[in-house]
Formats: C-alpha cells, structure tokens, sequence
C-alpha cells in the first residue's frame, strides 16, 4: 500500500496514508507537523552516518582471517552480503525522505511558510533533502 496507490496526479491516497500513519503510531497534525518532520530528518541523518561508517568498515575488511578455504570465501562473500544489507538500509533512509517532503507538503498544506519549514530543519540534512527533492521531480510523473 503506497502513499499514492492507484492516483497518478500525486495526491495523497489518504486511507493509505493513515494506515500508515496508524502503523507507525504517529498522528500528524497542524501542531505536530514540524516536530514530527524533522524527527524523521533527524533519523535519516542518525541512520545516513552509521551507513557511511559501516560502508568504510567493509569496504576495509577484504582480507582472509586465516589461510583455510573457509576464510578465503568469507572475505569475498562477507563484504558481497553486507553491501546487500546496506542498501537495503539506504532504501529505507531514502524512504525517511519520502516522508518528510510529503510532510512538509502537508505543512504547506495548514498554512506554514518555506521558511517555516526549512528553520526546522536539521541543518546537516538540508542539502540530502534538496536532492532528494530534485531526484523525486525527475522520477515522478506528476
């Protein structure tokens, strides 16, 4: 069930969005919407920085722990199955992004400024935010 199943103009599908609001726990309103936007930015930068450290921790780990056979393949298939789970983790950050342009629409939405919105958010994210925003132009049809 996707935010915007079965509409191709881009609008909410609102009874996917609450379900998955209901799933998260999270209620968003006119109050909450800021906060709860840059707790997820917030997020995607916790998670971005373990990614990167992970990322340069595997791409160090190429050498054999001993000089049986075993050994040998784990340092080729190691590193080949944590490049896998790592960009599995970095779907799921770029969908933490997803989620914040859509609330900051929502943000728009109730009446809060582009001012408004950047001021509440995390500094370090601004520039992921503004691509990703670019790449979402470029892949959606609407």
């Amino acid at each position: 069930m996707g935010l915007y199943e079965g509409d191709d103009r881009g609008i909410v599908d609102a009874s996917a969005a609450r379900a998955h609001a209901d799933a998260a726990g999270i209620t968003v309103d006119r109050n909450n919407v800021l906060y709860v936007r840059r707790a997820v930015l917030e997020e995607y930068q916790e998670l971005t920085t373990v990614l990167e450290r992970e990322r340069m921790d595997w791409r160090q780990q190429s050498e054999p722990y001993g000089r049986d056979p075993v050994s040998f393949d784990a340092a080729v298939a190691f590193p080949q199955r944590a490049a896998l789970l790592l960009e599995a983790c970095q779907k799921y950050a770029d969908e933490l992004l997803v989620i914040a342009d859509n609330l900051a629409k929502a943000a728009e939405a109730y009446g809060y400024t582009e001012d408004s919105i950047v001021e509440m958010t995390p500094t370090a994210t601004r520039a992921a935010v503004a691509r990703m925003s670019a790449t979402l132009r470029d892949l959606l049809p609407w």
